[in-house]
């Protein structure tokens, strides 16, 4: 078969008509010889092509299926936690302490930690306006501010350590201080959740599931936030400490450390932190439970108790007040002869106690021993933490591991020395005085309305009737006229009490001021312990606090 059907005129070689004649010819020729090939091969290609998309095919949807269908779901689903309502703190009258409120922040992911901001209100309505992503949680509020800081604490934002616990998240709120911090587990509840579909832009479509949290309990403290706030009004920023307690049953009315602070600042997120963390009075420091002091002459409690006691004296004992004790070169005299060059005579143990005599008590610990005043010391707690639900409580000091020579006992016996110890002590032991010889545990507890603490926890010192007697007995004379507590004379209640002027530091006129009290005496129902840290004396600067503090507690009761 001819290759061309037909001929055409050509005008020559030089002419793109003969060119295109000629290359139309070749290849014509080229494709109807290489057609076969070339249908082969692209078969070939065809079917390993095919094969190729088949297998990732299989492997994408069979072997690696499950894992993929996982990833699409994990890209459109989202589990969203929903924080749990905390617990409302109140005081034995229902008044809040602290309560929940909306807080909004900015949060930012800064070298893998979330870091965040808090916003006002106003701020937080100027970021939504554009359309800036803002975190709405629930925050705290304590609408008693500084008056119950050291009693109902603070809360504060959880950090790597408290998220071993998996019922924390990060950014979640947690107790720091006081009862948000020892009652944290009741407190928080437990968080729920909620399965959500998102788009691209993780906009919210649906809501698939949820789990309901489960809100934290609400408690109710032992403290009356009256008396509470009358506290702060009376130490008015001054350092020191007002602790007052049921003697029965050992509840916490009142609980103050001055100076204070607004716990409010922790959850607003206020640059007053700062400021408070470095105030050289440190109002975070919770003077009540935490700071020691040498107790002066409220020790005189525990001094007489043990060498009643120990039979060491009775009633009938007489001491002459000489004014002064002089051992070698070393002197030891009673503050009446200091301050006015007067003595005593001879006194028995309820006017020794009434008028603070430190003559009788220097001979009372040469009597009682160093062992068994220590052991007693003991029997009082003194060393020994009470066990107050309040986080950062101090032991106090009494110091056995040197050698007490005569001079020291002297000093041990009016609480001064290698002696120190808390307000929450002095106030324990005088409730063992009030009561009947029987310590009760403290707690800021109520015991009618609480789920924690369901019956006093007292212990019996076995102290016998005679003993209480008499040293109720010394205190009541010690708030009345010839006492010591002369803020506290004709009170319209019976009281009994004890003053203390404590001496610290170096020169020696530096004293820390005290009273302890109980009343009425017949049916006590309240111990009430003031310390004005370098405040002076008791009777002058301690004693005034303890009487209006007393007057509004019977205020309140009616009586």
């Amino acid at each position: 078969m001819p290759i061309f059907r037909f001929k055409r005129q050509s005008l020559g070689e030089g002419f793109s008509d003969f060119l295109s004649k000629e290359s139309r010819s070749v290849s014509s020729f080229s494709e109807r010889k290489e057609s076969p090939f070339r249908r082969t091969y692209a078969v070939i290609l065809s079917f390993l092509v095919f094969f190729a998309l088949s297998g990732r095919l299989f492997y994408l949807t069979v072997v690696r299926g499950a894992y993929f269908r996982n990833l699409s779901e994990n890209n459109r689903l989202r589990e969203k936690r929903i924080e749990p309502q905390r617990g409302v703190i109140y005081d034995r009258n229902g008044i809040i302490l602290a309560r929940n409120i909306p807080i909004h922040k900015e949060c930012q992911i800064v070298n893998e930690d979330q870091v965040c901001h808090f916003l006002s209100p106003d701020k937080a309505l100027q970021y939504e306006a554009k359309g800036e992503k803002i975190f709405l949680s629930l925050g705290r509020e304590y609408p008693e501010a500084s008056s119950s800081a050291h009693i109902a604490g603070y809360i504060k934002e959880t950090t790597k350590e408290d998220l071993k616990d998996e019922r924390y998240a990060l950014g979640d709120w947690i107790g720091a201080t006081g009862a948000e911090e020892a009652f944290e587990n009741l407190l928080r509840g437990f968080a729920g959740k909620r399965l959500v579909e998102v788009d691209a832009k993780e906009v919210e479509v649906r809501e698939l599931g949820r789990v309901e949290p489960i809100s934290g309990k609400n408690i109710y403290l032992s403290v009356d936030n009256v008396l509470q706030k009358k506290a702060a009004s009376l130490l008015n920023g001054k350092k020191g400490a007002i602790i007052a307690s049921i003697p029965q049953t050992g509840e916490i009315l009142v609980l103050h450390s001055s100076p204070s602070f607004d716990p409010n600042i922790f959850v607003g997120g206020s640059g007053e932190i700062s400021q408070v963390m470095n105030d050289a009075d440190q109002p975070l420091f919770n003077r009540a439970v935490s700071g020691t002091y040498p107790p002066g002459s409220t020790f005189k409690i525990v001094v007489a108790a043990s060498a009643l006691e120990e039979k060491k004296i009775d009633e009938n004992t007489k001491i002459n007040d000489t004014g002064i004790i002089r051992i070698g070169q070393f002197s030891f005299s009673n503050w009446y002869y200091t301050q006015y060059g007067k003595t005593e005579g001879e006194i028995g143990i309820v006017r020794a106690i009434a008028r603070s005599n430190d003559v009788f008590f220097y001979k009372l610990g040469e009597m009682v021993g160093e062992d068994s005043l220590i052991e007693w010391a003991k029997k009082f707690k003194l060393g020994t933490k009470l066990g107050i639900e309040i986080a950062g409580e101090s032991e106090g000091i009494i110091k056995e591991e040197r050698k007490i020579y005569l001079g020291d006992l002297y000093h041990l016996a009016i609480g001064q020395g290698d002696l120190s110890v808390t307000p929450l002590q002095v106030n324990s032991w005088t409730q063992t005085i009030a009561n009947g010889g029987k310590m009760c545990k403290p707690t800021i507890v109520r015991n009618q309305k609480s789920e924690i603490r369901d019956q006093k926890d007292c212990q019996d010192l076995g102290i016998s009737e005679t003993t209480i007697k008499l040293i109720t007995e010394g205190m009541k004379e010690a708030c009345s006229s010839g006492g010591t507590a002369y803020p506290l004379f004709n009170f319209k209640i019976p009281i009994a009490c004890k003053t203390g002027t404590a001496e610290f530091g170096d020169p020696k006129n530096k004293t820390h001021a005290w009273i302890t009290a109980f009343a009425p005496i017949d049916d006590p129902q309240i111990a009430i312990t003031v310390l004005v840290e370098e405040g002076g004396e008791g009777s002058a600067d301690a004693a005034p606090i303890a009487k209006e503090m007393l007057k509004s507690f019977f205020e309140e009761s009616g009586e």
